[in-house]
């Protein structure tokens, strides 16, 4: 479920009761997620809400009352505005949030696809696929050896293989009691770093012993260190909790992506970023290729249009579901995502024929 509430401000009066404020705007997002909640999947639904700093606070305070906030899988800052909008405070303001709220505890937060530039670290390849050399040594936080006394442990090396030497666990002194020394020629090795820290290497001596190959020595000044074929999760990368890549800007993939889909100027204001969006509901389970989304603030049609590209990129056959109130729907709304089935380039309202997706669309009006 993915949703940009219209926001309450002066700059940008919406199509609802405007008098209020937040109490009308917070009771009118309450009432309608309150009843969406009932339609995400119980065991792996996820809803994934955007806003600024306007109505944040209140935002975040509606969908921790529906789902619990035992239930809160995090907060994405999106650089949406690189250039930035400048605000009473004095500021620029270049950001707007993600929030993310699971069905239940069992639902999980997916990976986001490597990009080319991720992939392109990855220059080495194997029997077992491509990787990278990555220090062995453990950095940062929780890497000492007071943090983890069985990760501390000598590596021998001959010239051409590592090894461990012979040892045992001590458990009651927490160190390894080491049986052999290093042989004639061989250089030993612990993970310490520049300053004289004493820290841990990354896996267990078995590692080493099972899988040598997987390990090697650089000499560079004198200096010897240790790396260990670090290879790529083929399902994607943990997506961060700030996402400033320039594809997110919603002028240029937002604003200038619906430029070129329709001849008139500005048919819709402040639309999202197709790649933000995109992004938002990979990660919310549309990773599945037979994946369902709702959006019942559609605006003009982002979300089913990250749809058809998702369905595009892997031949999927994921289902969207858009709900709108404005009567842009059928100037822009609609056609949007029948331009986007008929093909993924456009320039001036002129598609580049090609790359069209089988689809069937189906909409009701309902009166009142």
């Amino acid at each position: 479920m993915y949703i940009d509430p219209p926001y309450n401000t002066d700059a940008g009066p919406i199509a609802y009761k405007n008098g209020y404020r937040s109490s009308s705007w917070t009771s009118m997002i309450n009432d309608r997620v309150s009843v969406a909640a009932n339609l995400l999947k119980a065991s792996t639904g996820i809803i994934c809400a955007t806003i600024d700093d306007y109505q944040q606070r209140e935002l975040h305070f509606v969908l921790e009352g529906v789902f619990g906030k035992d239930n809160e899988a995090g907060t994405v800052c999106i650089r949406s505005n690189p250039s930035g909008r400048p605000v009473p405070s004095g500021f620029a303001q270049s950001h707007e949030y993600a929030i993310f709220f699971k069905r239940n505890p069992t639902s999980k937060i997916g990976l986001l696809p490597r990009s080319d530039a991720q992939k392109a670290r990855y220059k080495e390849r194997d029997e077992d696929g491509a990787y990278m050399w990555e220090l062995f040594r453990k950095r940062g936080s929780n890497s000492e050896r007071r943090d983890r006394p069985s990760l501390y442990y000598p590596i021998y090396f001959d010239g051409k293989i590592l090894r461990v030497p012979q040892m045992t666990w001590d458990g009651e002194r927490r160190v390894w009691d080491i049986k052999e020394r290093p042989r004639d020629g061989e250089l030993e090795f612990y993970p310490i770093d520049q300053n004289g820290v004493e820290r841990t290497w990354r896996w267990k001596p078995e590692a080493i012993t099972e899988t040598p190959s997987n390990f090697q020595a650089k000499e560079k000044d004198g200096t010897w260190t240790l790396y260990y074929k670090f290879r790529p999760n083929e399902d994607g990368v943990l997506p961060l909790t700030v996402w400033s890549d320039a594809k997110y800007s919603a002028t240029e993939h937002g604003t200038g992506a619906l430029k070129k889909l329709f001849k008139e100027y500005n048919v819709f204001s402040y639309p999202k970023s197709i790649f933000a969006v995109e992004d938002c509901i990979h990660i919310s389970g549309m990773s599945h290729v037979r994946g369902t989304c709702l959006d019942f603030f559609a605006g003009s049609g982002t979300t089913g249009h990250a749809v058809v590209n998702l369905n595009r990129k892997d031949e999927g056959n994921r289902r969207f579901f858009l709900m709108e109130m404005g009567g842009y729907f059928g100037q822009v709304t609609l056609p949007r995502i029948q331009k986007a089935i008929y093909s993924s380039i456009w320039s001036d309202g002129v598609p580049s024929p090609g790359d069209g997706v089988s689809a069937i669309i189906k909409y009701l009006r309902l009166e009142t």
